[in-house]
């Protein structure tokens, strides 16, 4: 994995301070990745949240209680034939 061959002269056993460096490195880098990817998939989300916001909406209108599909509308006669002569 990679060029390791100017840390070969040096030894984990001989240097402790050289592993735990080597590791809080990966550990660092790891966790900088997964910071980004979180990042990266809370802008999918969020994309895909207004697209389903944007359905719902119509989909509500499918609800008969709130649109239904025939409107009952009671009008008087007289008072009807009235405004249509003026």
């Amino acid at each position: 994995m990679g060029d390791s061959s100017s840390l070969s002269n040096w030894t984990y056993t001989d240097n402790p301070s050289l592993a735990i460096l080597a590791v809080l490195f990966s550990l660092l880098i790891g966790v900088c990745l997964m910071n980004l990817f979180i990042g990266l998939l809370n802008i999918v989300i969020d994309k895909d949240n207004d697209r389903v916001s944007y359905l719902l909406l119509k989909a509500q209108r499918r609800w008969s209680d709130w649109f239904p599909e025939v409107i009952y509308y009671y009008a008087s006669f007289d008072k009807t034939r009235k405004k249509l002569k003026k």
